[in-house]
C-alpha cells in the first residue's frame, strides 16, 4: 500500500494529512474494515491453539478449593477434612465463644439450608388473635396520646 497525497488532502496546521490510495480495488480502511493484507483469511481460525485444556472457571475453581482436603488438628488428633467443613468449624467455634457476627451467619446459614421457618406459623388460633388485636389497640392508643401531649402550641408557650 502506498501512501499518497491527493486531491482530496488539505494542509493543516500540523502538516499534510496522508491518505491511503485504495481507488484501484475500492476497499476502504476504517472502523470496523482493517486493511486487506491484515484481516483473516477464509478458512483461518483467530485462535488456533483455542482454550487450553485444564484451564476451569470461577464456579469449578471455587468447587474445587472448598472440596479440597486440608489437616486440622482438634484436640491434639490430626484429622483430614475439606476445605468447607473446616470452615463451618470455625464459624461454629466463633458463634460458640459468644462473637455476634458468628452466631448470625451460623443463624443464617441454618435458615437458609435446612428449611428452618424465620416467620410465625400462618394459623393462630382465636384467642390469640384476640389478644393480638388488644395489644395492637392498646399500642396505638399510647401512642395517639404521646402525640397528642407532645403537640405544643405556640400561642401558650411564648418564646
Amino acid at each position: 500500500m502506498v501512501i499518497t497525497a491527493n486531491a482530496s488532502t488539505r494542509a493543516e496546521p500540523w502538516g499534510w494529512i496522508m491518505t491511503a490510495d485504495n481507488s484501484d480495488n475500492g476497499n476502504k480502511v476504517g472502523y470496523c474494515k482493517p486493511p486487506v493484507h491484515s484481516r483473516w483469511k477464509p478458512g483461518q481460525c483467530p485462535n488456533p491453539r483455542g482454550r487450553t485444556k485444564g484451564a476451569l472457571n470461577l464456579k469449578t475453581e471455587i468447587k474445587l478449593m472448598l472440596e479440597a482436603p486440608i489437616v486440622v488438628n482438634d484436640n491434639g488428633k490430626l484429622k483430614k477434612m475439606t476445605t468447607l467443613r473446616a470452615m463451618l468449624l470455625r464459624l461454629r467455634e466463633m458463634a460458640l465463644k459468644g462473637n455476634v457476627r458468628g452466631m448470625a451467619l451460623c443463624l443464617e446459614h441454618a435458615f437458609r439450608h435446612l428449611g428452618l421457618a424465620t416467620e410465625p406459623p400462618g394459623d393462630i388460633s382465636k384467642d390469640d388473635q384476640a389478644i393480638l388485636d388488644a395489644f395492637r389497640e392498646e399500642i396505638r392508643a399510647e401512642t395517639t396520646k404521646d402525640d397528642t401531649g407532645s403537640h405544643r402550641d405556640d400561642s401558650e408557650h411564648p418564646k
